[in-house]
């Protein structure tokens, strides 16, 4: 299917009582494999993901992401604590977890529903909606700690503290480089380090 159903056009634009009118359209999705859900969960228009829950949760795209993997790339918090607890555990094709979108969004709110994810490494190389990118085998912790985004560190520090990506890179790594990021279509290291993800991560007492 080439072009979003009504359901899905209302599901985007929070239309509710769209929604309720075009329910029997549910469980279908565009050539990208999205659907009404993930629509509705990306906008975070919490009352059409509840409408459409029993429907169309635990779909994924043709990339293997779900709606909880659209709220939390969008920042849609409320919506994907809705959705954590039907696809916390549902990785996409190249095993980024939903715990790894948190950590890049810095929704730590949803941190704590996500936790299947961790200790789960990427299987190869990934960049995030804004571009920035990471080698393969990393973990939420890197992701965390290359965002600085502390409450997750302290989170997982002591579940993947020792992990390592395919560089051979750990979360202290990140933190200290900044993250990985694209620029003329080429990965740069940025220069300046993350102090309080340091911190963290080589004083677990904090």
């Amino acid at each position: 299917m080439e072009l979003n159903t009504g359901l899905m056009q209302a599901a985007e634009n929070g239309d509710v009582a769209g929604v309720r009118e075009h329910l029997a359209q549910a469980g279908q999705a565009n050539e990208y494999g999205r659907t009404a859900l993930m629509a509705a969960a990306q906008g975070n228009h919490v009352e059409c993901v509840r409408l459409l829950l029993d429907k169309e949760a635990r779909m994924q795209n043709r990339w293997g992401q779900t709606a909880l993997v659209h709220a939390l790339s969008f920042g849609s918090a409320e919506a994907a604590l809705l959705l954590a607890p039907l696809e916390a555990e549902i990785n996409d094709r190249a095993n980024v977890t939903p715990l790894m979108w948190a950590a890049h969004g810095g929704l730590s709110e949803c941190a704590e529903l996500l936790l299947a994810g961790a200790g789960t490494q990427t299987l190869r190389p990934f960049s995030y909606t804004d571009f920035s990118a990471y080698a393969s085998g990393v973990t939420a912790l890197m992701v965390a700690a290359s965002r600085n985004c502390l409450p997750i560190i302290k989170l997982l520090r002591e579940r993947e503290g020792e992990l390592q990506d395919s560089d051979g890179h750990d979360a202290l790594w990140y933190a200290r480089n900044n993250a990985l990021v694209f620029s003329n279509y080429a990965l740069v290291r940025q220069e300046e380090e993350h102090t309080e993800a340091v911190a963290l991560l080589t004083n677990k007492d904090q």
